[in-house]
């Protein structure tokens, strides 16, 4: 019976390790470059999005923002001085749609997905009706 059941512990613990791991490589949907940084939020209430960036000394980074048929609408580089870098993009001029942050240096490429949208008010009609 103790070997059953230290034979049954094993296993349950094996498998709840493998689950575990499962579960992990679920919450890794935003990849990380293993040569730079980056951190980017929606700024609350605005149409703004604050882009940080942290690299070595030496490395220049490339940002570019792209529409949904690919063109560039935006190219920044952060020249090899530089450590740490932030900046805000205001996006209330843009159309609602699907863009893509861009960053990239001569060894990776990191693309970030935004949606812009807006709501705008559907128009309410009203009718007039009298009684007789």
């Amino acid at each position: 019976m103790k070997k059953l059941f230290k034979t049954l512990a094993i296993v349950l613990l094996a498998s709840a390790t493998t689950f575990a791991a499962a579960i992990e490589d679920d919450k890794k949907t935003v990849k990380q470059p293993k040569t730079f940084e980056i951190g980017m939020y929606n700024i609350k209430n605005t149409s703004k999005i604050r882009l940080m960036l942290e690299k070595a000394t030496g490395d220049v980074l490339v940002i570019k923002l792209r529409n949904e048929t690919g063109d560039i609408l935006h190219k920044e580089v952060v020249n090899k001085r530089n450590t740490f870098y932030s900046t805000s993009f205001q996006l209330d001029g843009l159309e609602d749609g699907n863009y893509q942050f861009e960053i990239e240096n001569n060894d990776e490429k990191v693309v970030r997905e935004v949606t812009v949208s807006t709501n705008v008010p559907t128009p309410v009609v009203y009718k007039e009706l009298t009684l007789n």
